[in-house]
């Protein structure tokens, strides 16, 4: 048998492995929340950010200069705060475009589900919060990293959901919604204190 033949059976078996192993679930797609890279370096575009530190919930992240950390004060949301420009800063009454951002609302997770269940069970499209009706399995989910921690990426589209990220640490849930701009940058410098 001539080696181009033999070559030709190798990668065919190889090939076949992987879509099979990919059509029955044997990939999961797990992604650094910023492509391997960490911007909380001295040399990093990062480096002269502020640091917001949250002792009570054991988070801290950088964020740039021009940005403002603003905790909800409408007794709505008590644990959501928000990273934004200063121009976003009356998000609700925008309407020019996308915020440039993040926001991070902590919720609890007495049941200490994992992130996959919390969706499920209480993210804003489960039954029992659904408005719109949709449902959670409606959206993209993949794996993503953050720090050392293992969350779910939940993909949307424009005014439905949009970036939308959840961490679990301990009894919480972190439900990050990225927005555009330097969110990524952000992301990559969140990390648990605690």
């Amino acid at each position: 048998m001539s080696k181009k033949i033999i070559w030709a059976i190798i990668i065919t078996v190889i090939l076949a492995g992987a879509v099979s192993a990919y059509f029955l679930g044997g990939f999961s797609r797990v992604f650094d929340c910023c492509h391997g890279e960490q911007y909380d370096t001295a040399n990093s575009p990062v480096a002269d950010w502020k640091t917001y530190h949250n002792e009570r919930h054991g988070f801290e992240f950088k964020y740039p200069n021009t940005f403002e950390v603003i905790p909800d004060t409408s007794g709505m949301n008590p644990g959501m705060i928000y990273v934004l420009h200063p121009e976003d800063r009356n998000f609700y009454a925008k309407t020019d475009g996308p915020l440039d951002g993040i926001s991070i609302n902590i919720k609890e997770n007495k049941e200490r589900l994992s992130v996959t269940d919390w969706w499920y069970k209480y993210g804003p499209y489960a039954e029992e919060n659904n408005q719109m009706g949709l449902r959670p399995d409606s959206f993209p989910i993949e794996k993503m990293i953050v720090g050392d921690k293992e969350g779910i990426y939940i993909g949307g589209s424009e005014g439905i959901l949009t970036n939308y990220l959840i961490l679990a640490q301990g009894d919480k849930i972190f439900e990050i919604n990225l927005m555009a701009g330097d969110s990524m940058k952000i992301l990559s410098t969140f990390k648990f204190t605690k």
